[in-house]
């Protein structure tokens, strides 16, 4: 917008310089060359004057001391032909005989002259530029000769250039001074658009606390006053969902823990035709409890925005190992963790990438079978453009199908013969890879199974 602004702004003083300065400089060239004409006319007509009395009569020395007086005085030349189109004083010679009308130009114009008729032509003399100027000669309404002045039009020429670069000059400085005032005038009107702009980015990245800073055209100002408007009401929107998620699940683990207890001690002292019940009504109540617990760890990442620290993936990657070896080992399940790369530094929120590894490692070592391997593999990537740290956590499990990993996911969901998980776990995978600046993605695993890779940038 900046550009445009600045475009319009140039395009219209440009056009205003056009309409006004291109009529002005033609005005003054033709002011000069009107100028130049009427010298040259007027000094034609007095040396016709003053040649016609010595034109009757066979010519003398008279002349051409009129011609050599004139050259002295003015710098100009002259040539006087008699009535027949002969020069007798030339342009190049004071003398009779000199020459002076083998030019076609001159020629033209001694006719015109002849026949009583004024004119003027240009030509070039050595390069140099000249107007010439023709009368006729007469004596009582008889024309007895012509008289042609050359006067130099480079004077004239020059101070025609010069007043056009003098427009040049002026279109230029005013053309740079009406850039530097339309950059301040459009940076003054886009300035706030782009803090608007700004403010809506960081707002839909999970900045929920953003707001536009006061000022601007008020235009602007009352654009921005709307949106921190709605930006205040969608964040206490969003603040008192996410408050009440915490708090009810928050609330429900206390009674959750003690029906427990309860269910418990009843199934021990109860005899064996209500043992099943009872114990089915326990994992029941297992269930919600991994659900509530789900549910709060899931409120707990939206609120966290911390700052992202370089985090050694390698690192955290074999502490997950040796947490989840005892359990993998318990189910005769191989744990492993492979590094592909020298490089394993990204940059993470403190205590994200641990909660990751651990809802995957839950799930893949709850998908694997007994006898086969869950591992973690570490590498660097450039594929996107800019450097990353992929983590893939791969298993041996039924994986899952394509239209079960667009839905993987979702909160609460399940895919079929995935029945006892609370459907929370790969929600609060990607709501954590995404609040430390990454993203998760399922894939299918080289020899079946689940591929979780876990996307970082680099620090």
């Amino acid at each position: 917008m900046r550009r445009r602004l600045l475009l319009s702004y140039l395009s219209l003083t440009a056009l205003i310089l056009l309409f006004l300065e291109v009529p002005l400089g033609v005005i003054y060239a033709r002011r000069e060359h009107d100028t130049l004409i009427a010298t040259a006319r007027r000094d034609a007509s007095a040396l016709a004057v003053a040649a016609a009395e010595n034109l009757e009569s066979p010519p003398g020395q008279s002349l051409a001391a009129l011609a050599s007086r004139y050259r002295t005085e003015t710098g100009s030349e002259v040539a006087i032909f008699d009535a027949h189109g002969q020069p007798i004083v030339g342009f190049d010679a004071a003398e009779p005989g000199g020459s002076g009308g083998t030019e076609p130009s001159v020629t033209s114009l001694v006719e015109k002259a002849l026949r009583g008729q004024s004119s003027t032509a240009r030509r070039t003399d050595d390069n140099r530029p000249q107007l010439l100027a023709a009368q006729p000669a007469q004596v009582d309404g008889k024309t007895v000769g012509a008289v042609v002045v050359a006067i130099a039009a480079s004077s004239t020429d020059s101070r025609i250039l010069r007043a056009w670069m003098g427009l040049g000059v002026l279109a230029a400085a005013l053309l740079g001074l009406s850039a530097l005032v339309g950059l301040l005038l459009a940076r003054s009107l886009t300035a706030p658009l782009v803090r608007l702009q700004d403010t809506a980015k960081r707002f839909g990245r999970g900045e929920l606390d953003a707001r536009v800073p006061a000022g601007g055209p008020t235009e602007i100002a009352a654009l921005a006053d709307e949106f921190n408007a709605m930006a205040e009401r969608v964040h206490q929107l969003v603040e008192t969902q996410r408050r009440f998620v915490a708090d009810a699940s928050h609330q429900l683990r206390t009674p959750l823990t003690a029906l427990r207890l309860r269910l418990e001690n009843l199934a021990a002292s109860t005899g064996s035709p209500d043992a099943a019940e009872l114990e089915a009504a326990e994992a029941e109540t297992q269930r919600l409890a991994r659900l509530v617990d789900g549910l709060l760890t899931l409120s707990r990442a939206q609120d966290q925005r911390g700052k992202r620290e370089p985090v050694d993936v390698m690192a955290v990657a074999r502490d997950r190992r040796d947490a989840w070896a005892p359990l993998a080992e318990e189910r005769g399940i191989s744990l492993v963790v492979e590094g592909r790369t020298t490089r394993a530094g990204a940059l993470a929120v403190s205590g994200h990438l641990e909660q990751i590894l651990d809802n995957l490692l839950s799930n893949a070592v709850e998908a694997t079978p007994p006898g086969t391997e869950v591992a973690i593999v570490v590498e660097a990537s450039t594929d996107s453009g800019d450097p990353v740290v992929v983590v893939h956590v791969r298993d041996a499990g039924p994986g899952m199908t394509a239209s079960e990993r667009e839905h993987a996911f979702d909160r609460f969901w399940q895919g079929q013969d995935r029945v006892g998980g609370s459907g929370l776990g790969l929600a609060i995978v990607q709501q954590l890879a995404e609040s430390s600046g990454g993203n998760v993605e399922l894939g299918e695993g080289d020899g079946g199974g689940l591929d979780a890779a876990v996307t970082l940038v680099t620090h």
